[in-house]
């Protein structure tokens, strides 16, 4: 399964960044502890990102199936935003200061669930 465009047109314009590799959404019975989470394999040339290899995100089908919709796209598009924080190496920052990936695509959550409410997805 992909990704819809106008989720990813919107997650690329307001984090000011370009996915290196857009993610594939994979369902399966169970993803460990959580509904959903991330997956990006990448290869770092000193403390540089040199390639993307592959990246994934994992949904349990019963989640999918079952929730509402606005909610099921904006914990999809929570964790596209943790994989192009991922891509662009977000996560090697010094200390406390800099933000996680999560935490850096956390502050988006309630505003992607308005945004797919606005767009008619129910």
């Amino acid at each position: 399964m992909r990704i819809p465009g106008y989720m990813i047109e919107r997650i690329e314009r307001t984090e000011r960044k370009k996915f290196k590799k857009i993610p594939k959404v994979i369902m399966k019975k169970r993803v460990g502890a959580g509904v959903a989470r991330e997956e990006v394999k990448r290869t770092w040339k000193g403390n540089k990102i040199e390639t993307v290899r592959s990246a994934k995100i994992y949904m349990t089908k019963k989640f999918a199936q079952e929730y509402q919709k606005p909610f099921v796209g904006a914990i999809l598009m929570h964790e596209a935003r943790e994989s192009l924080h991922l891509q662009h190496g977000s996560d090697r920052g010094k200390g406390r200061r800099s933000p996680s990936a999560h935490r850096k695509a956390a502050r988006w959550e309630k505003k992607d669930e308005l945004f797919l409410k606005r767009r008619g997805i129910k």
